[in-house]
Order: C-alpha cells, then sequence, then structure tokens
C-alpha cells in the first residue's frame, strides 16, 4: 500500500505556482470525490514531517500545509514525527490509507538511504512521489571561534586525531551521516558522528 510523499527541502522563493499545482495532484490523488460522493477534500489532511520541529524540512510542511489551507478549504495539521532517520514518519505514511489525506514530506535519506542501511519494513518503491518542495544544501559548518577555519585545517586534525572531532547529523542514515562515512572511507577523515531527531539545533 503506497502513500504520498513529497520531496523536501530550500524553500523556492515564489511557491504560488506550485501550491496551485500540489493542490490539483491532490485532488486528483482522491479520485475528484470519495464513496460517498464528497467533494475531495472533505476532511482535514495530515501533513507529516520526519524531523523535529523547527528544521528546514519542518519549515517547508508548514509554509506550504498554510497556503494549502487556504487553497484546499480544510486544515492542514502538520506532525512532526521525528525517529529513525526519518523512517517512523514514512512507515506511517504508508500504513495510511492511499487517499490524499496522509501525506509526507520525505527525502532521499528517508526514502533510499534508510531503507538501504537499516531493515525498516519499506523500500523507496512504497512511497508515490507528487513533486519536489524544496532543495536543502548540506553545509559543514563550525562555531565562529573554532580552530577548523577551512576544510585543510578539519582534516588535518581529523586525521590526527581519528574520532576526537565530533560532527552532529540530522540522523545516522541520512545524506549527512553517509557522507561523514564516506569522508572515512575514501579520504581517512574520521570523525566521531553524533546523531539527532532533525537538524534545527
Amino acid at each position: 500500500m503506497s502513500g504520498y510523499g513529497c520531496s523536501g527541502t530550500r524553500i523556492h522563493s515564489r511557491p504560488r505556482w506550485a501550491i496551485a499545482w500540489l493542490a490539483a495532484v491532490l485532488v486528483l490523488a482522491g479520485c475528484g470525490g470519495q464513496p460517498d460522493g464528497e467533494p475531495f477534500p472533505s476532511e482535514e489532511i495530515r501533513l507529516l514531517v520526519p524531523y523535529a520541529a523547527g528544521g528546514p524540512t519542518d519549515l517547508t510542511a508548514r509554509t506550504y500545509g498554510e497556503a494549502l489551507e487556504r487553497g484546499l478549504g480544510q486544515p492542514v495539521v502538520v506532525e512532526n514525527m521525528p525517529g529513525g532517520s526519518g523512517a517512523l514518519a514514512t512507515q506511517e505514511l504508508i500504513q495510511a490509507e492511499p487517499d490524499g489525506y496522509t501525506l509526507a514530506l520525505v527525502t532521499a535519506g528517508t526514502t533510499v538511504l534508510t531503507p538501504l542501511v537499516n531493515d525498516v519494513g519499506y523500500t523507496a518503491a512504497d512511497v508515490t512521489p507528487v513533486g519536489v518542495l524544496s532543495e536543502v544544501p548540506s553545509l559543514l559548518a563550525v562555531a565562529a571561534d573554532s580552530p577548523h577555519q577551512d576544510v585543510a585545517a578539519f582534516v588535518a586534525d581529523a586525521r590526527a586525531r581519528p574520532g576526537a572531532i565530533t560532527v552532529g547529523v540530522p540522523g545516522a542514515s541520512t545524506p549527512q551521516g553517509i557522507e561523514l562515512q564516506r569522508l572515512r572511507d575514501e579520504h581517512g577523515v574520521e570523525v566521531t558522528v553524533v546523531p539527532f531527531n532533525g537538524n534545527a539545533r
């Protein structure tokens, strides 16, 4: 049973066309009506976020959720369901009835990477993407007073003191976490990865 997913997350500067398009897709997803003949939507829509509140995926969901409420005339309830590098929300999505009333913002991490490295009971084939809402670049950032003022200093220190540097990521099997593994395997840069349940911190 497939649910409906949306990829996330830089919020587009002019999202009106995307909101109108997504609203039209949701109407089509509801098959233009329901068994009792009522037009879609006739009740609130759940919009699942696989990370904690405050991060870019959450902000995207809330921005589009408010616009969808205005466009569809029904409440859009944003639900944060962090856990398992996005697996918890994605499991909730694919277990829901595929009737257009349960949506989720998903990422390559939640739909591709997490199922590859963990037994989460789903694959990318269980999710039907309906549109790209935003894009989020990933950066390696340090505090202003960090001794690592450029990549060369960071790499040199990590190689000299394997595992001594800690790097926070929004989940162990997110693209950020996988990239740190690639740095270790391909370039000998070993850090201690600290997974959080979101990227607002």
